[in-house]
């Protein structure tokens, strides 16, 4: 199975895709490839700073297809582009299964391709009860790192087993409790859109919902591990039959990891296992400043997690 590391990137970005790809230099065992990418505009700029490094680089245009037609392109502004990119890779077809990480990630320890795909050929399949942020979680990460329970086990690695995985709303491996009817795309909800602007928090259970899935809200990040297969199906099975593009998901919740998430529980998580998260999420200077008073070095975080994960948009650190 051909296993990548896929960034979006963008000029703004290019010094913290330069620790991330530090960090890739030093930590990854397995050589595994690198595959970045980013705006035509930037390419040149990428290319030059990134000459002597093992990564494949490129362009947006080439990935997002023409069936994603310009208006629909056009109607996505910022943040909302770079998630129709990422669902689009797959059209490249450049690698069976990829670990989707953002220029603000980083590696703290090495890593191969058993830390994502087992002996099996099963691909992991990140997915929590709860994020993995520090802010907000400072006494549970601590219980985390530790090797302890949280107490409730939201930090803890998700049992693939029957007993656990049904109470998530679905049985893996296409269990007979995973049967459900065929999932309709509520058009409705675009006209609904333009006159309510619902919150982050209604549109982010919206795959939930759609794909009919009970039990609890799961996060699917920091650094999702996607396959081919699951968005070709996602494309196939799911859009096309309800004449769909990826950028009409976007609009209706703009986090792709929802969606490609919530289609894989749905379709019962073939040659898929559970995993936890392998990044730890830092969403301010304030919440670094936290840890490190708090006596947490980088080999703490290292006990649990292949990296660091920052916020670009919120941040002036670019690491730990």
């Amino acid at each position: 199975m051909r296993f990548a590391l896929f960034c979006k990137s963008f000029g703004d970005d290019v010094e913290r895709f330069a620790r991330l790809c530090r960090s890739v230099r030093q930590h990854n065992a397995a050589a595994l490839p690198l595959i970045v990418s980013v705006p035509e505009h930037d390419r040149a700029l990428f290319r030059r700073r990134f000459a002597g490094e093992h990564l494949t680089l490129v362009p947006d245009e080439e990935i997002l297809p023409a069936r994603e037609s310009p208006a629909s392109r056009r109607a996505l502004s910022g943040w909302r582009t770079q998630q129709l990119v990422k669902l689009n890779f797959v059209n490249l077809d450049l690698a069976d299964a990829w670990l989707v990480v953002d220029s603000d990630f980083y590696f703290i320890r090495d890593f191969s391709t058993s830390d994502f795909i087992d002996g099996s050929g099963s691909v992991g399949f990140i997915t929590s009860t709860m994020l993995h942020r520090y802010e907000g979680h400072e006494s549970e990460i601590g219980l985390y790192l530790g090797g302890q329970s949280a107490g409730d086990d939201r930090f803890d690695i998700l049992d693939s087993g029957p007993s656990s995985a049904t109470t998530l709303g679905f049985a893996p491996n296409g269990g007979a409790s995973s049967a459900r009817s065929e999932p309709r795309f509520p058009w409705w909800l675009r006209i609904t859109d333009l006159f309510l602007r619902p919150s982050s928090m209604l549109r982010v259970l919206r795959p939930q919902r759609i794909f009919g899935r009970s039990g609890p809200y799961l996060n699917f990040m920091p650094g999702p591990i996607w396959t081919a297969d699951s968005l070709r199906s996602l494309r196939e099975d799911f859009l096309r039959p309800n004449g769909l593009q990826f950028a009409d998901l976007i609009r209706l919740c703009p986090w792709e990891s929802v969606w490609v998430g919530e289609w894989e529980l749905f379709r019962g998580l073939p040659r898929r296992h559970l995993r936890a998260p392998c990044f730890l999420h830092f969403e301010s200077d304030l919440g670094i400043a936290q840890a490190k008073r708090a006596g947490l070095r980088v080999e703490d975080f290292a006990a649990r997690y292949l990296g660091l994960a920052l916020a670009a948009r919120h941040q002036d650190a670019l690491e730990y």
